[in-house]
């Protein structure tokens, strides 16, 4: 199998694991690696938001409200609005908790908040419309053999199999040897996090300026 696919790091997990008979099927190392995709993921997600994107168009009426129901959809990084379908106005983010009763709002200079996990409102609301939202993914899962992990992964592999190995030792109740591949493996997650954030975002210079 290409190596850093699905079906190859199970092989160098179980040729660590040579004489582990309490693994009693691939399943669960496959479910180990995708824990620590997972992991990977949700890390690079929250310093980066130029990661993993998606984009999906959202119709919503006169009240302003609209379901997401993209299956990948994690977190919104930018939301475009159109009401007539060809021009576009970026969106304000505010909480319905900041919005006065009679406060009102300029379809040039829509906003939008959330009501759930999915459900958003734009304001103004007296007209129907499109929001265009750009948004987190979430991972792929890896399922067949020759899924691969995702390119900026790929010098990480190491720390697959570091992981899959701490957790198959704690399952043999050998939390010493476990204890030492997990700190191996969030090592490594420690410099996966710091290349994936974005240079410009670090330092003494960043200022995180918020909509007024």
């Amino acid at each position: 199998f290409p190596f850093h696919s699905l079906g190859k790091l199970r092989d160098r997990v179980k040729r660590k694991l040579f004489s582990a008979n309490y693994i009693k099927e691939d399943l669960t190392i496959d479910d180990w690696i995708n824990e620590w995709l997972e992991q990977l993921n949700n890390s690079a997600l929250k310093v980066n938001q130029g990661y993993g994107l998606g984009t999906v168009n959202v119709a919503f009426g006169t009240s302003g409200l609209g379901t997401v129901t993209a299956s990948d959809f994690v977190d919104v990084t930018k939301v475009l609005v159109t009401y007539n379908g060809v021009d576009k106005f970026l969106t304000g983010k505010r909480t319905d908790n900041q919005i006065l009763p009679q406060e009102t709002f300029n379809s040039s200079h829509p906003y939008y908040s959330w009501l759930g996990d999915n459900v958003f409102r734009i304001r103004p609301s007296d007209t129907a419309g499109t929001a265009e939202l750009t948004y987190g993914n979430i991972y792929t899962k890896l399922v067949n053999d020759t899924d691969e992990i995702p390119v900026v992964m790929r010098t990480y592999t190491q720390s697959f199999v570091d992981y899959a190995l701490s957790q198959a030792y704690y399952l043999d109740e050998k939390k010493g040897l476990g204890d030492q591949f997990n700190n191996e493996a969030k090592l490594a997650k420690s410099d996966f996090i710091k290349q994936i954030t974005p240079r410009s975002f670090t330092g003494p210079q960043m200022i995180d300026i918020t909509d007024t």
